[in-house]
């Protein structure tokens, strides 16, 4: 809904649109100034069947960005996610669930932590 209380309807079933400029990020970027969305389409893609994850420990950031960069090159279409987390906030993992759900699965503790998940 616009300012005036005109109903700007951009609903379409076309996934991607280069008619012109794209009112619905605009809309979406200007944060409410230009106008009240009232109406949305969300595409839900199904569960992928196959899932892996690995969890791995690293040395330094360096090695962190390694493990995007060869996660990236070496999987291609079927890299889901890539995260990373620092000492501290793998401590407040295990503290918030003490350790009893969550194992440490490290012999030892390391700098930082990368998660890369994988779906086909």
């Amino acid at each position: 809904m616009l300012p005036d209380g005109t109903v700007f309807d951009n609903m379409t079933t076309l996934r991607k649109d280069n008619t012109g400029y794209d009112l619905k990020h605009l809309f979406i970027g200007g944060e409410g100034t230009l106008g009240v969305i009232t109406e949305c389409a969300i595409l839900c893609p199904p569960a992928t069947p196959n899932r892996n994850l690995a969890f791995v420990a690293c040395k330094s950031f360096a090695d962190v960005q390694q493990v995007l960069i060869h996660a990236k090159g070496e999987l291609g279409d079927i890299l889901n996610a890539v995260e990373f987390l620092d000492a501290d906030s793998m401590h407040a993992v295990l503290q918030y669930h003490n350790c009893r759900r969550t194992k440490f699965p490290f012999q030892r503790d390391f700098p930082f932590y990368a998660m890369v998940e994988t779906a086909s």
